[in-house]
């Protein structure tokens, strides 16, 4: 089996999806991917979903999206600065004025 970086790994397996379809996506890919996964401590019950051919095909593809979200560590909270100022008055809000309110994303 070749080696190769988890992007490129993850855009070959997301290819492969795009163009035949989840369950035509080549054994040692999914093995793979399978491999990585459970390195970085993605859910059995996942990796279960997505190597099942009895699943349903959107069922194994949000298997295979969480998967790349945890490769990729998009499964960790991302902190985001708003600096635009709300729309209205501060005031009327009850927020201090001049103070730009902080926004955290969870994602």
């Amino acid at each position: 089996m070749e080696s190769t970086t988890t992007p490129h790994m993850l855009a070959r397996f997301a290819d492969h999806v795009e163009r035949d379809g989840i369950a035509l996506v080549p054994a040692e890919l999914l093995a793979t991917l399978v491999s990585a996964a459970r390195s970085v401590g993605a859910s059995e019950v996942l990796v279960g979903v997505l190597v099942d051919p009895t699943e349903p095909a959107v069922t194994r593809e949000r298997a295979f999206a969480k998967m790349a979200a945890r490769l990729i560590g998009a499964s960790t909270p991302a902190v985001a600065t708003c600096s635009r100022s709300p729309r209205g008055s501060s005031h009327a809000r009850g927020q201090t004025p001049g103070v730009t309110p902080t926004v955290v994303a969870r994602v």
